[in-house]
């Protein structure tokens, strides 16, 4: 399950073709379709989900997807958001959709998308002196939703119910 808190609101998106050809992939059809996929969603996505949302479209069997992943991750055109439960996440990688922390319950799975920092806290960061030189950012946050916390409070008790 996945929530999303900061959405596209950019009506503008990326298109396939152009970003395929700004990094020297060739444009086949289910590259196109993987990346049609991402850039149209609101959310991280599954391979699993890519599948299921493509594969009315077009043709592809899930290695298919896992190397397109591979080579958009390493063009830059993909973020992965790996999760705690060992499921990975894909989200398009551009400037309408900026770089952003996320959290995920290593309960029930639920992936949420945090808001960015604003310009000038990033720049806060960024202008400090470092001794480092950053090419990767990823921010995942681990812990207990609210409903899985609810679930969970509700089932000690109940086990200290039964056990008395």
């Amino acid at each position: 399950m996945i929530e999303k808190l900061t959405m596209k609101t950019n009506t503008e998106h990326c298109d396939a073709r152009e970003t395929l050809e700004k990094t020297s992939l060739y444009k086949t059809p289910q590259r196109i379709a993987v990346l049609d996929t991402l850039i149209s969603s609101s959310v991280p996505l599954s391979v699993n989900d890519i599948l299921k949302k493509i594969c009315t479209q077009q043709k592809i069997n899930k290695v298919t997807v896992y190397r397109i992943l591979t080579s958009f991750k390493g063009k830059g055109i993909v973020r992965e958001i790996e999760t705690a439960r060992g499921i990975s996440y894909y989200e398009i990688s551009c400037h309408h959709n900026p770089v952003h922390a996320h959290f995920s319950c290593r309960h029930c799975g639920m992936l949420v998308c945090l808001d960015p920092l604003t310009v000038s806290q990033t720049w806060e960061w960024f202008t400090r002196p470092r001794n480092f030189t950053i090419d990767h950012i990823t921010i995942t946050m681990t812990g207990t939703c609210h409903q899985c916390e609810g679930t969970l409070n509700c089932n000690s008790t109940a086990d200290v119910v039964n056990n008395t």
